[in-house]
């Protein structure tokens, strides 16, 4: 959507035209807010990004599995339960 493509390109901006793990920890939660994004979903990316950083092998796991088994999987690691994080893909 052309929504989350702007909040797409605000973050490119802040992390350095790479939207990385690294670059979102280094963020604030303000700076990454001020893109779009509310105050439950930064909480979302900080936990995604922590657990990427501790479990480095998860997309080869990921890349095996169709989309609904790793959404699903993603959820319950995560313990979210917002589709809307996947409609961004």
């Amino acid at each position: 959507s052309t929504a989350a493509n702007t909040i797409y390109e605000r973050l490119k901006y802040l992390c350095g035209r790479n939207v990385t793990v690294t670059a979102l920890s280094k963020l604030a939660d303000e700076e990454i807010q001020r893109c779009g994004i509310s105050k439950a979903k930064t909480s979302f990316l900080r936990d995604a990004a922590r657990f990427t950083v501790q479990n480095p092998k998860i997309f080869q796991s990921l890349a095996k599995m169709e989309a609904t088994e790793a959404k699903n999987l993603l959820l319950n690691i995560l313990s979210k339960t917002n589709d809307m994080f996947f409609s961004l893909a």
